[in-house]
């Protein structure tokens, strides 16, 4: 968009109407267009801040995918409500409430929710390419098909909208602290994020977590092996989808652990990992939060608690020549699976199964049937799959007497006044004999 302020006399802009002037800025491109040109001039500034609102409505509705913007809209609302002022009981009712609200498309938009909503899609546009690339990373290497076609703009929406669903829950419980856990009441609350969600929505969120897990934990590791004032620490290596390191890192929501992923220099990474406070910045969290439901979901179906929400119960499928992509592949996967299961059968309604943990590894969720019948699990039964996919994390990681002998050494570099990176091997390097003691139990 043109610079107003530079190319017209501002005594003419402001003899013009207001609503000629927002009408001129609605024309903007994008965000950052808008808000130069606001700069530009008293008259564009007045007009803008009069009523801006509608104006960041407009330029977010042509910047960002008109699909997906009322899940970026409830990742906002959400984040207003964690920083609101209101009391523990006030805060739990308006969760409950805000959880039950249809969805928005539009919002009455302050400048910064603005701008942070536009970050916001760029980093959930980063992260859900990467995500992309590993599903079918993890195709190509384990199933050998499927992974050949470019990804469909569907496929690539679906995974932008459990990403923006992993913001909304980000801004909707942030992480109570260190070592903490919470009382029940607080756990059950947890859950009551997955009650509008069928439950193969659950497990398209359940799939980019894990997903996101994978991403970020080997650059977290890269600084548990080598960082020394991480040995004086005791910040040890995140071998499984429990560690509560890696969990508050992943709390800090997408645009911070974009901005982890993309940071190339170590000590940047470190920094930006917590530094010497990242002992203290571990928590139980969404992985907790998965397993809370589950068990509630448990007690729920067998007669201890009411129902949990919009889930579909056996038998209630639709006739298949009705059935979406996804309702397909949740009876092939679960449905069919549990139907021999007596009073067990209810199973096929839980996500985030172990069982399954494979197939979210290949993004399973998320494609369409085109892709699904190349890769052809439709002809073949759930049970005759054999994959082994999804714990990488725990098969990559070091020895326990590597990670023992690593700590030794680095702990000892610390008490020589070294820090930073320690680029050596931890089966090769010397330590103090004094020190052998400690990995005996590791023979």
């Amino acid at each position: 968009m043109a610079d107003f302020g530079g190319s017209h006399n501002p005594a003419d802009l402001s003899s013009l109407p207001q609503e000629l002037l927002r009408l001129i800025l609605s024309h903007s491109s994008d965000i950052h267009s808008l808000l130069h040109t606001v700069a530009s001039c008293r008259a564009f500034y007045g007009a803008f801040h009069s009523l801006p609102s509608p104006l960041i409505d407009s330029v977010l509705h042509r910047e960002l995918d008109g699909s997906l913007l009322p899940e970026i809209i409830r990742a906002t609302r959400a984040r207003r409500l964690c920083n609101s002022s209101l009391s523990k009981q006030e805060l739990s009712e308006a969760r409950k409430k805000f959880l039950q609200r249809e969805p928005e498309k539009s919002l009455d938009w302050a400048v910064p929710e603005g701008i942070a909503a536009i970050q916001l899609g760029n980093s959930v546009a980063d992260l859900s390419l990467a995500i992309c690339r590993e599903y079918l990373n993890n195709l190509e290497s384990h199933i050998g098909n499927g992974h050949e076609w470019p990804l469909s703009d569907d496929e690539l929406r679906r995974i932008q909208q459990s990403l923006f669903r992993f913001e909304t829950y980000c801004n909707t419980f942030p992480p109570l602290g260190e070592h903490l856990w919470p009382n029940d009441d607080v756990r059950e609350e947890w859950t009551t994020f997955f009650d509008i969600y069928q439950p193969w929505e659950i497990e398209q969120l359940g799939s980019v977590h894990e997903a996101l897990f994978r991403l970020l934990a080997p650059v977290f590791n890269d600084c548990a092996q080598h960082d020394i004032s991480w040995a004086w620490d005791e910040v040890r290596y995140a071998r499984d989808y429990d560690d509560g390191h890696v969990e508050w890192l992943l709390s800090g929501g997408l645009r911070y652990v974009n901005k982890i992923l993309s940071t190339a220099n170590f000590h940047d990474r470190w920094v930006l990992m917590g530094g010497r406070e990242a002992i203290h910045h571990e928590c139980n969290w969404l992985y907790e939060t998965f397993q809370t439901y589950k068990n509630l979901f448990l007690l729920r179906q067998k007669g201890q608690a009411s129902g949990i929400g919009r889930v579909t119960k056996p038998g209630d499928l639709k006739e298949n020549d009705s059935l979406s992509t996804v309702e397909r592949l949740w009876e092939w996967s679960h449905v069919k699976h549990y139907e021999g299961w007596g009073e067990q059968s209810f199973r096929c309604n839980m996500a985030m199964e172990d069982l399954f943990r494979s197939l979210r590894s290949c993004g399973y969720v998320f494609w369409d049937e085109s892709r699904l019948t190349r890769i052809g699990w439709f002809d073949q039964s759930v049970h005759d799959l054999d994959l082994d996919i999804g714990d990488e994390i725990f098969k990559n990681a070091p020895s326990l007497r590597s990670e023992e002998r690593s700590w030794i050494i680095r702990s000892g570099l610390y008490q020589d006044g070294k820090r930073g990176y320690w680029d050596g091997d931890p089966e090769t390097t010397a330590i103090d004999p004094s020190q052998e003691w400690r990995l005996a139990a590791y023979d």
